[in-house]
Order: structure tokens, then C-alpha cells, then sequence
């Protein structure tokens, strides 16, 4: 389950684009929640056929570059905030790299079973 904006940011997609989808029943397993505001399965997500966006190994040595730089500028102060963000950002990645690829075997699946029954 990603909020509302983890599932905007997730899937490179505005959060109106997300709330428009959720509104258009396009994402049915979504449901409010008092803390995060609206909890979105992955699922549904995929379902709505929008991508997940895992970033390559190369944006992950940038990523790292910049860090280590802005450390060394003296740069490095990020909020807590910030860092639970983070932290829960890198957390979620594997759970959204297996969930898209769980989706993509059903989907191929169902296109063998219906090439069958054709």
C-alpha cells in the first residue's frame, strides 16, 4: 500500500492524476486511512496501467555521487523528515519491483489462456 503521493512519485504521475484515477474508480482497493491520508495497493496501480518507475543502476551511482558530494560541500544536513522519507522510499522498492512483476506474469497468463481458447 504506497499514500497517495508515494503512489504519485512511484509511478512518475501528478497526485491530481492519482486522486482523478482513485475518483474514476480506477483504483477500487484504495482506502483512506487517518495517518497517511489514502492507502493505494501496487496492485491497483498496475491494474490502472500505470508503471513503476525503479530507478537503474546508473541513476543510483548519480544519486550516491550527489550525496557524497553534498556531504563533503558541508550540504548534507537533511531533516529527519526528510530521511523517514526516504529510508521509506528505499523500503518500499523491492515490494513494488516484485508486485510489478507479479503482475506482468498474470497478465501474460491470461493472454496465453485466451490465445488457447481462441
Amino acid at each position: 500500500m504506497l499514500a497517495q503521493r508515494e503512489a504519485a512519485a512511484t509511478c512518475s504521475a501528478s497526485r491530481t492524476t492519482i486522486r482523478r484515477r482513485r475518483e474514476a474508480g480506477d483504483l477500487p482497493g484504495a482506502v483512506q486511512d487517518p495517518v497517511r491520508d489514502w492507502a493505494i495497493p501496487v496492485d491497483d496501480l498496475l491494474a490502472a496501467g500505470l508503471r513503476l518507475h525503479a530507478p537503474s543502476p546508473s541513476d543510483e551511482v548519480t544519486l550516491a555521487a550527489r550525496r557524497s558530494a553534498q556531504w563533503a560541500q558541508g550540504a548534507g544536513e537533511q531533516s529527519a523528515a526528510a530521511l523517514r522519507a526516504e529510508q521509506e522510499h528505499l523500503r518500499q522498492e523491492p515490494t513494488l519491483a516484485v508486485a510489478e512483476d507479479e503482475h506482468g506474469r498474470l497478465l501474460t497468463q491470461a493472454e496465453a489462456q485466451q490465445l488457447r481458447e481462441q
